[in-house]
């Protein structure tokens, strides 16, 4: 538990722009003080406060947050395949036979491993929209500004013309 509220406080605290990726921090000086967690360097020195309820959001709560934002895009959600229902197939399967029933747990386990991986890209796409909440496509840090490109003719023909001397040149 201590490495994951440590990175989950690390993780914080960079995307809050507290400390940056430069900034050495000691995991074993940190840890829980009261009801923050704190970050402290070598030193022993706090670099960041961060409270206990955003480091201890677990990974079943993520999941479950990047589901509901999934289901409310309208992207697709992974597929779990039902635990007892795996079991009788298993079971049914060794008393067949073996094989089958190796066959079987086989699949479960290729299924399985291809619920986490789709999973952890979801929980990724949702991450890299900035958390959105159900509803939101994605969390600009910043608004979008319009620029307007200003360029003169004379700038652009004399720039052409260069690049033309240049090719001209390599033939």
């Amino acid at each position: 538990m201590g490495n994951e509220a440590f990175k989950a406080a690390l993780s914080y605290a960079m995307d809050s722009g507290a400390i940056n990726s430069d900034t050495q921090v000691d995991e074993s000086l940190s840890g829980y003080k009261s009801i923050y967690y704190e970050l402290r360097d070598e030193k022993g020195k706090i670099i960041c406060r961060i409270p206990l309820e955003i480091v201890e959001i677990t990974e079943a709560e993520t999941r479950e947050k990047a589901v509901l934002w999934a289901k409310s895009m309208g992207y697709p959600i992974p597929n779990k395949m039902g635990g007892c229902l795996s079991v009788i197939l298993i079971i049914i399967g060794l008393f067949v036979y073996v094989f089958p029933g190796i066959l079987i747990l086989l699949l479960v386990w290729y299924q399985a491993k291809q619920y986490k991986r789709d999973m952890r890209q979801l929980v990724a796409r949702w991450v890299d929209a900035g958390k959105p909440t159900p509803g939101k496509k994605e969390i600009l840090e910043r608004p979008l500004e319009i620029v307007l490109e200003q360029n003169n003719k004379e700038e652009i023909e004399q720039k052409l013309k260069e690049i033309r001397r240049i090719f001209w040149f390599r033939r």
